[in-house]
């Protein structure tokens, strides 16, 4: 999975490996269609994230339904560019968790299907990333994906990302 995702997911969930693969399929290509998605080239930043089901990822007995509170704080600006092109850019923003790596980078190609969004990984092409899209404009984007982290095998987690335009 990209970095971008890594982070959102993996990194609040406590997971090296979630995964929420598919197939080929039909794919449109970016801006292909009459008319292009709204959160196509707008930079989009991650302001909540939730799961179901909740489960206690601190230890404090607790079940966690809210993920955000657990990233760090170099992750908090990172961002991803949808690019008219089909290019996904991440941008890991000015306070990078690791100072040598580069701020911007290429790290996927997308695709939009009505109501879906796919990333496929540059360095991985079998790799598949599909988000469905439960609100688009021009400020929000709003997605669900379900992940199956390693340690919890056989029980999927829905994650909703809400992201929001800079």
């Amino acid at each position: 999975m990209q970095k971008f995702f890594t982070f959102a997911l993996a990194a609040a969930l406590f997971v090296g490996g979630a995964s929420s693969c598919k197939k080929d399929g039909n794919e449109t290509t970016p801006g292909g269609g009459d008319k292009t998605p709204a959160f196509v080239g707008k930079t989009f930043t991650v302001q909540l994230i939730k799961i179901d089901p909740a489960f206690d990822m601190d230890g404090d007995g607790k079940p966690d339904d809210e993920l955000t509170k657990f990233l760090d704080a170099c992750d908090l600006d990172d961002a991803v560019v949808f690019q008219p092109d089909g290019k996904l850019i991440e941008d890991r923003g000015t306070n990078r968790c690791d100072p040598a790596e580069a701020r911007t980078a290429h790290t996927s190609n997308w695709t939009h299907n009505g109501g879906k969004i796919t990333m496929t990984d540059v360095a991985n092409p079998t790799e598949k990333t599909e988000w469905t899209i439960l609100e688009s404009n021009n400020s929000t984007l709003k997605v669900q994906l379900t992940v199956i982290p390693d340690e919890n095998a056989g029980q999927a987690i829905k994650a909703t990302m809400t992201m929001k335009a800079r």
